[in-house]
């Protein structure tokens, strides 16, 4: 028999009397025989260091990449602008006019 069955058994299939626990079982909680936990203060240091070290070494990569293809696509959509005959002035202003 297993664990949960046991319990199930003894703690729904008891006598029925008045008390708390249906077959006057006395349940005792322990604690796990491990010492208690000591915080690293250096390693807690470290890990928040190591952190931010971490997202700021990609962060200048990650804005340089991301400006790059903005800038591209700019010029992409001015160069369709200069093909369909706009000016870039006209283009501009469209933009910031219909975005609003």
């Amino acid at each position: 028999m297993n664990l949960q069955l046991v319990l199930d058994r003894a703690l729904l299939g008891g006598q029925q009397t008045n008390s708390s626990y249906p077959a006057n079982l006395g349940i005792k909680i322990k604690p796990f025989p491990w010492p208690a936990k000591q915080e690293d203060l250096g390693a807690a240091t470290a890990a928040a260091f190591f952190n931010l070290l971490l997202v700021y070494a990609f962060l200048a990569p990650t804005r340089a990449v991301v400006g790059s293809i903005v800038r591209e696509k700019e010029l992409r959509l001015r160069e369709g602008m200069k093909i369909l005959g706009l000016s870039v002035r006209r283009g501009v202003v469209g933009a910031r006019t219909s975005d609003a």
